[in-house]
């Protein structure tokens, strides 16, 4: 009998762990939180214009504020997304909010977040890194075996088949260089800085926190 009852206790534990390995929360990026700034020149010639791109990311990137801000006009836009897990099925992703407010004035309007279904059709080992299964299952993006070192970070390089110019190089999921040319337009986003920090809940409203900093 407690042969037994020792055996069904193992079993029972086993279980509950794996249930608790696979309900782990899924992930965006592999780092919690934190805020990473880049600059993008874009333009067909010279003189490109150039934006600042501070994305502020928590809860391992279900919660994304993204400022982009022109720096000649100080005018832009933060992209506020927020995920959460779908309280009917907990291995799937549900919409908590995805809106646009337009920079400096906080005008707003909510918009649609489409790659929530693409999310979904990951298995819960894929959602515990969902940047990159993403970016693989846009069937455009190859992997490669070459790094680069971006802002103090060793980042993967993922170049389109079809035109292996255009490349993104991806650190814990979240992109830190993109290289982007078509008909003659130059697309170049690059991280100048990363921080692995606590972030203000508030860049998460809308339209919330209207700087970045």
């Amino acid at each position: 009998m407690k042969i037994s009852h020792l055996a069904f206790s193992l079993i029972i534990s086993l279980v509950s762990a794996s249930c608790n390995a696979e309900s782990k929360p899924p992930k965006m990026y592999q780092e919690k939180s934190g805020v990473v700034t880049s600059v993008i020149t874009i333009g067909f010639k010279e003189p490109f214009s150039t934006i600042t791109e501070v994305l502020v990311w928590d809860d391992w990137g279900m919660r994304i504020a993204k400022y982009q801000t022109n720096n000649e006009t100080q005018e832009g836009t933060k992209t506020v997304i927020r995920l959460k897990a779908d309280s009917s099925d907990s291995y799937k992703l549900a919409l908590d909010q995805a809106a646009l407010i337009n920079l400096p004035s906080g005008e707003h309007k909510p918009v649609p977040y489409r790659a929530i279904d693409t999310m979904n059709s990951f298995n819960a080992k894929e959602k515990q890194d969902m940047a990159t299964a993403f970016i693989r299952s846009s069937g455009m993006f190859e992997e490669t075996s070459k790094q680069k070192n971006i802002a103090g970070h060793s980042c993967k390089l993922w170049q389109v088949e079809t035109n292996p110019k255009h490349t993104n190089c991806i650190w814990q999921g979240i992109i830190l260089e993109t290289n982007q040319s078509a008909g003659g337009m130059r697309n170049h986003k690059k991280a100048v800085d990363v921080k692995l920090e606590e972030v203000d809940s508030q860049h998460f409203e809308v339209p919330g926190l209207l700087k970045p900093t």
